[in-house]
């Protein structure tokens, strides 16, 4: 059991099934977020005056969906990227599959959608360990202890189209908890084994007035659990999310280029790097194992430079010439998207792990301007220091398979560090939108207004 693989059975199924084209599109589930604010220190900020809804806690983890595959008699559990995990035969099962397959087996013309995450136990209650210690044990669990961690969150469910598609569902969020509990019987509460709703606060008057009640819900779940935030349901129909104010979610566009030592044949065009390596593997052209171990580092003693020396400076693939020019660092340029589409650059040197998976999700495109250029699909949360408010920042336009610079606008520029993947989340205005900042930049520039020479914060 060292492998995902072996204890999951992963599958990547052609492109054109179904399930994974529904995957594909998880968007049309996930509600519009709402940007209300962050939390100020561990408090929530003003609560919303709507009357009536529904506190959710919001999982970190990651997102999946829970599909009956005839082929196997058995439910799958998809990712967005098109990942399949489903449970094998013998004593080696996944929990969260097993579970819909035992109880749950009647509803086979439904998805499930939700999100996977790790949990601990102390004190008889479930407590989310570390997001990338939890992705490290559901991609490569050591033991069956450690796939027992893995829990699913149900927040939604979709009724399969004859055509093989899902339906958008139709219902209120607060109609669908009833559902989801009362028709599906599936167990309520963090504390519950393997799959259960999301953790909820119903609110009867209005979020004013349970401000108090949802401050203790926060304080339980996020502050002393550490859950990563509450999304908010209103019988308006609007959804509002509120997390932690030192972090946020972008894309990644670029990688800085920097030395002089990367390989690149004057024949065939090959570079040797970290991205372009695994680009020529996907395509066939290299053999990853020659060049990468297990963990995704390139291989100690026979990376580019060793075989450069040894091969007299040929091109393994080619036989071609090769010399020396600057290479992609594993420092992301992050952007966040205009209400139009384009990408508003914020930072420079988000650091990326050589171990990360991130790597192998990054598509390159182009080398320009000091910059590798990378098709923008990843969306990683970063935290930060040192918000820089009013500042220019390049605006790109992406089209054709190239990033165009249309402009220039004043917003904010930080330093970012501590970068997580992000798969429940999408390149879209929605999910990675201006106003994650807004609560700052305002209260910066109400400290500006007042005299202070102050122009960033901690």
């Amino acid at each position: 059991m060292r492998c995902n693989q072996r204890f999951f059975g992963q599958e990547h199924f052609e492109t054109g099934t179904a399930s994974r084209d529904f995957c594909s599109r998880l968007g049309v589930l996930k509600p519009a977020m709402g940007q209300y604010g962050f939390a100020v220190r561990d408090r929530l900020p003003k609560i919303l005056s709507d009357a009536g809804g529904l506190v959710q806690v919001k999982y970190n983890g990651m997102l999946s969906v829970i599909i009956w595959d005839a082929s196997k008699e058995g439910f799958v559990a998809w990712g967005p990227r098109g990942r399949c995990y489903y449970s094998l035969s013998g004593s080696k099962r996944h929990p969260v599959t097993e579970y819909f397959n035992q109880r749950l087996s009647g509803f086979r013309g439904l998805a499930f959608v939700g999100e996977t995450y790790v949990v601990r136990t102390v004190g008889r209650k479930s407590y989310m360990t570390e997001f990338e210690k939890s992705m490290s044990i559901i991609k490569n669990p050591r033991s069956v202890g450690e796939v027992n961690r893995i829990r699913l969150a149900v927040f939604d469910y979709a009724k399969r189209r004859e055509d093989g598609g899902f339906d958008t569902p139709a219902q209120s969020y607060i109609d669908r908890f009833a559902q989801l509990q009362d028709k599906f019987r599936i167990p309520v509460g963090c504390d519950s084994n393997v799959v259960h709703l999301p953790d909820y606060l119903r609110i009867t008057g209005s979020f004013q007035d349970a401000h108090a009640e949802i401050q203790a819900f926060w304080d339980d779940f996020v502050g002393e659990r550490g859950f990563e935030g509450l999304v908010i349901h209103t019988e308006s129909g609007e959804t509002f999310k509120v997390k932690f104010r030192d972090t946020l979610d972008v894309a990644i566009i670029a990688f800085r280029m920097t030395g002089h030592s990367r390989p690149v044949c004057s024949s065939c065009g090959a570079k040797f790097d970290v991205f372009w390596l695994r680009k020529l593997a996907r395509d066939g052209i290299v053999d990853r194992s020659k060049w990468f171990d297990r963990g995704g580092r390139l291989l100690s003693g026979q990376g580019p430079a060793e075989i450069w020396a040894r091969d007299k400076g040929l091109c393994p693939i080619c036989g071609g010439p090769v010399s020396k020019t600057a290479g992609p660092n594993l420092g992301a340029k992050i952007a966040l998207m205009t209400p139009e589409g384009d990408f508003l650059d914020i930072a420079d040197g988000a650091q990326i792990s050589p171990l990360s998976p991130i790597l192998d999700l990054v598509k390159p495109l182009c080398e320009s301007g000091g910059y590798l250029w990378v098709q923008p699909e990843i969306v990683i949360e970063v935290s930060y220091q040192q918000l820089y408010v009013d500042r220019p920042r390049p605006v790109y336009r992406f089209e054709d398979g190239y990033y165009i610079r249309v402009g220039t606008r004043k917003a904010v520029s930080l330093r970012p560090y501590r970068v997580l993947l992000r798969e429940d989340k999408t390149v879209n205005p929605k999910d990675l939108r201006l106003e994650q900042v807004s609560y700052f930049v305002d209260k910066v520039r109400g400290i500006q207004k007042k005299g202070g020479v102050q122009t960033f914060l901690y």
